[in-house]
């Protein structure tokens, strides 16, 4: 009986390490300029700045997967051309550090907006995954009268669509699941209708399981967390603000919630490429 017990427990503590992650920050746009809190923060002051930076996410696990949180943006979206001055395209960022676009399994759609659901047809073998009630929204709500489709781009409703039909899309539904062993997102937060954030777990240098958050648009900035004021781009004050409180709960340290849109990530972590950074 003890035998069989010490197997359980050591097939546990395999299975469990194999669903840790390693954590990337991808920078492959930004912008040289920095602006007022007020433009980024309700309640901002014009004392506070912050620089901004487009990201994707690389999740590296020890199981052998290799996820993205949110696939970027391409060339193709034309208005959006100031943020070309310091453009690569999210796939060649990947190759930096020996990632093929064909080694993506999944990637976990933050919430639709064109910074983030643009570059889907850059990785062609990966498993898409969005709340189904923010692709409800996007492909349907947001364009009848009444409906906010302002950051929404069509081109991208016609792609989303698509890769539906074509079996690559998993529609989640609710808040705070496991949708892949080892990876949880959250909901609540209202910058869209139904966008979600990402939680995994983690080994530090110690051997210590730690959890990160990778916000996305759920938290623009550090200035956001550390004041808890609402992104000036939400359906909801009140539950932005909610779930910035919550994300604090959801980790032991802070510091290892990621704002979606910072140029201070690039500065706080270790630099293993020219746009990548590692979180842990």
């Amino acid at each position: 009986m003890n035998k069989i017990i010490f197997l359980l427990i050591a097939y546990s503590i395999c299975v469990y390490s194999q669903n840790l992650y390693g954590v990337y920050a991808i920078e492959f746009a930004g912008t040289d300029e920095k602006v007022s809190a007020v433009t980024v923060a309700y309640g901002g002051n014009e004392v506070n700045s912050v620089q901004t930076s487009f990201f994707i996410w690389l999740l590296v696990g020890e199981n052998g997967k290799k996820i993205l949180v949110d696939a970027g943006y391409t060339r193709r979206i034309v208005s959006v051309n100031k943020y070309y001055a310091n453009y690569i395209r999210p796939d060649s960022a990947l190759l930096e550090i020996g990632i093929s676009p064909n080694d993506i399994s999944d990637i976990i759609i933050t919430h639709p907006y064109w910074d983030h659901i643009g570059g889907i047809k850059l990785f062609k073998k990966a498993k898409l995954w969005m709340q189904r009630v923010d692709y409800y929204y996007f492909v349907g709500d947001a364009w009848q009268a009444g409906g906010n489709n302002l950051v929404f781009i069509k081109g991208n409703v016609i792609e989303i669509l698509k890769e539906n039909l074509n079996d690559r899309l998993n529609l989640i539904d609710g808040d705070s699941l496991e949708i892949i062993p080892g990876i949880w997102v959250f909901t609540g937060e209202k910058h869209t209708f139904k966008n979600q954030y990402v939680r995994v777990f983690t080994r530090i240098h110690t051997g210590k399981i730690e959890s990160v958050i990778i916000t996305s648009d759920a938290c623009w900035y550090y200035y956001n967390w550390g004041n808890n004021p609402s992104v000036t781009l939400c359906f909801c004050k009140k539950e932005y603000v909610e779930n910035l409180r919550r994300m604090k709960r959801l980790v032991n340290n802070s510091k290892f919630i990621i704002p979606g849109h910072d140029k201070r990530v690039m500065e706080l972590f270790e630099k293993v490429s020219k746009n990548i950074v590692r979180i842990l």
